[in-house]
């Protein structure tokens, strides 16, 4: 597995400066992020069995990370890992070998440019709009339930 493959699957997980908060098991975890981050930059690392089972679906919490919200960015694959902090998501396509994708590099520099706010979910809410996707698909989720149930 390249490099780059490496640095996807880490930045597919959640992470600051020395945090990362992973769906997936302790083993394949730190094989991973071992081979990314030989320095161990990374001093923290938290596993699936923190995540919050919904729906079949690992649910990061943030709030066991005892920090700021104010602080902290989750970047995942799957819009649904970061729904009890929807404002301090950014979602990023999966990545499918493509060595032309830069969805990451366009997120890193989105972050550069917020990380001295004082709020980060502010910049992440007027960027991202987690919260409006999710609201509006929680709407047409209910109005397409509602819909059904009149046809049958």
């Amino acid at each position: 597995m390249s490099y780059y493959r490496h640095s996807r699957i880490i930045m597919n997980l959640w992470y600051t400066s020395d945090q990362i908060f992973t769906a997936s098991e302790k083993d394949y975890a730190d094989a991973i992020i071992d081979y990314i981050d030989p320095s161990h930059y990374i001093t923290h690392r938290i596993y699936r069995n923190s995540c919050i089972e919904r729906d079949g679906f690992g649910i990061k919490d943030l709030r066991i990370l005892n920090r700021k919200l104010s602080n902290c960015v989750i970047v995942d694959n799957m819009a649904i890992s970061f729904k009890e902090q929807l404002d301090n998501g950014i979602y990023v396509k999966t990545f499918c070998g493509d060595l032309a994708d830069n969805s990451l590099l366009e997120i890193q520099q989105f972050l550069m440019e917020i990380k001295d706010c004082a709020d980060i979910r502010e910049p992440l809410k007027e960027t991202y709009f987690m919260s409006e996707l999710y609201q509006e698909y929680k709407e047409k989720s209910l109005h397409s339930k509602l819909y059904s149930s009149t046809l049958m």
